[in-house]
């Protein structure tokens, strides 16, 4: 049987991962032999030392004189200027002294000191007599109030007992019959619109004038408000003691409530 036979791939694999790993630790091992046995020499931290090669001006300045070897430079011969003409002062004009002004004495006026004290004085009596003086109370008396006359209802007042109930059981028909004349469009029935409005009726149940007093946002919904109201009139005369009131108050009507 030949070799190749008896190793199979995985088995080459693994030799070769085991090899791999003697390799390292022999090599691993001869680092740490060679640090024990041969110790590396310690590195030596010395200053560095700075060399100009070519002199700088300010370097040149601080060698000693034996070191300058630059001959003198040669005299400047410097031309005298002649000397220019002083100008001449300008006269000044001589400063004139004036004379300092003399302080004023105002003369005091006795006459006016008096007449001021006096009449402040009588200022200050006048106050207090003002002050002591008992104060004047005025009683306003009550306006003659206008006669109210009996058994009528004036508009705008509050109705009790049997006049209240003829008009809230007035109102609900004339409410039952404007809501019977009442109808919208297919597409306005579920729309949230609301509407008021003020009928004012005479004694014969005529309408004299509608108002509307609170308006939806949608103009068909508002005229459909206002003309089932016309198709209910004319309404049933309002009661004797009530039409006054209906005919200046009026009666509001709610859409749809």
């Amino acid at each position: 049987m030949s070799t190749k036979a008896l190793f199979t791939p995985q088995d080459e694999f693994s030799r070769g991962i085991l090899v791999s790993i003697a390799a390292h630790f022999i090599f691993i091992c001869l680092l740490i032999f060679k640090a024990v046995m041969y110790p590396s020499e310690p590195i030596r931290m010395e200053r560095a030392i700075r060399v100009d090669m070519v002199g700088l001006p300010d370097k040149r300045a601080q060698l000693p004189a034996e070191a300058k070897t630059e001959a003198p430079p040669a005299p400047v011969l410097e031309e005298k200027a002649e000397p220019k003409p002083e100008p001449k002062a300008e006269p000044q004009p001589e400063k004139i002294a004036l004379p300092k002004p003399e302080k004023k004495t105002e003369a005091i006026d006795l006459k006016k000191t008096k007449t001021a004290q006096t009449s402040a004085l009588k200022r200050l009596e006048a106050l207090k007599r003002l002050q002591g003086a008992p104060k004047q109370v005025v009683e306003a008396k009550p306006a003659n109030s206008a006669p109210i006359k009996g058994n009528a209802l004036s508009p705008g007042s509050s109705l009790t007992g049997i006049a209240k109930i003829e008009n809230d059981d007035y109102i609900a028909s004339l409410d039952d019959k404007i809501k019977e004349n009442w109808s919208l469009p297919a597409y306005l029935e579920n729309a949230n619109f609301k509407a008021k409005v003020v009928v004012y009726l005479d004694g014969r149940g005529m309408i004299t004038k509608m108002v509307m007093t609170q308006s939806s946002p949608n103009q068909v919904f508002n005229d459909k408000c206002m003309e089932a109201i016309q198709k209910a009139a004319p309404f049933a005369p309002p009661p004797d003691r009530l039409v006054n009131i209906f005919a200046v108050d009026g009666f509001e009507v709610g859409f749809p409530e």
